[in-house]
């Protein structure tokens, strides 16, 4: 299943930022962002494609990453839920265009 070079590049950029937010003491690894990408190229199959597209990336973001995440007692205190950090990453990541795909 093919995965786009802009593709890879959204599925790092959200597991860099997720390290890098403020609520966050540890990220998503580079284990679980192989898996973001895992988990996307299985949902391009299920729908019927050789290739992911960034609904399928966004689509998982919750259900993949949102439980690796360690949030600071801080974010803890005040509520904050790796749900809620999730949204707002991929609130904060361009999604990539992409060429019609033939």
């Amino acid at each position: 299943i093919h995965v786009a070079p802009e593709i890879r590049d959204y599925i790092l950029a959200i597991g860099r930022q997720t390290r890098e937010h403020q609520a966050t003491d540890v990220g998503v690894s580079p284990r679980g962002i192989q898996r973001h990408m895992e988990a996307a190229r299985a949902r391009a199959v299920l729908h019927g494609r050789e290739y992911v597209i960034p609904e399928d990336v966004k689509f998982l973001a919750q259900p993949v990453l949102a439980h690796r995440l360690v949030l600071t007692s801080a974010a803890m205190v005040e509520g904050v839920s790796p749900t809620s950090v999730i949204e707002e990453v991929l609130e904060m990541v361009e999604v990539p265009a992409m060429d019609a795909v033939a």
